[in-house]
């Protein structure tokens, strides 16, 4: 523990991702002597970084045991007192649980998640996982019925009936809204900047 306090005292803020694995894993160590609450939360995110970190060089166990220590560090109303903290470590260890093949643990998870997240964006964040890995699962209705639930949160359902009828209106509107430009102009408009749409974007893509 002392080790780990001393290596993060003298790592400068710019410099934690490099060493987030040497800090971490000392403090874990010695986690149980620790008990003030603001040394928790710390750790709970240096555990968040190495998860994520450890996660995205395919290392799904090596993340989801660091997953674990940040989650059993959090406060009994951490979904009141730290919300991004909370949110992001249950959503980070659900992905994980599914991609070591913990898939009732995962699910546990996101109906955790569902049940407390505080916005439509955060609520389409655990949509848009479930889309992946039920795709990935080959459990294709259950993919679409997550995006279903998660458009509707954005008041845009999919049309189930008169598909050709819709297609056509839907191709109406964009040469309406293209009018005489070309398509290539359409590069010179400004990004889309509304997170509402982006999020739905993002669902119609997965």
């Amino acid at each position: 523990l002392n080790i780990g306090r001393l290596l993060l005292s003298t790592t400068p803020e710019e410099a934690l991702g490099e060493r987030v694995f040497d800090i971490v894993n000392h403090l874990n160590y010695g986690v149980a002597l620790i008990s003030d609450e603001i040394e928790k939360v710390k750790l709970a995110e240096l555990n968040l970084m190495a998860g994520q970190k450890a996660k995205s060089s395919t290392a799904y166990d090596t993340a989801l045991r660091y997953l674990i220590v940040g989650m059993e560090l959090l406060a009994e109303n951490s979904w009141v007192a730290a919300y991004p903290l909370t949110f992001a470590l249950y959503i980070e260890r659900a992905e994980c649980e599914y991609l070591c093949g913990h898939f009732e643990q995962g699910e546990k998870l996101f109906d955790t998640l569902l049940s407390q997240a505080k916005s439509k964006q955060d609520r389409a964040k655990v949509y848009g996982i479930q889309i992946v890995q039920y795709t990935n699962m080959g459990k294709y209705l259950e993919a679409i019925e997550a995006g279903q639930e998660a458009l509707m949160l954005f008041d845009m359902p999919l049309t189930e009936t008169g598909l050709e009828e819709a297609f056509g209106a839907a191709l109406q509107e964009i040469e309406l809204n293209l009018g005489e430009r070309a398509i290539k102009e359409l590069i010179d408009l400004p990004e889309m900047t509304d997170p509402d749409k982006q999020t739905v974007l993002n669902l119609l893509v997965n």
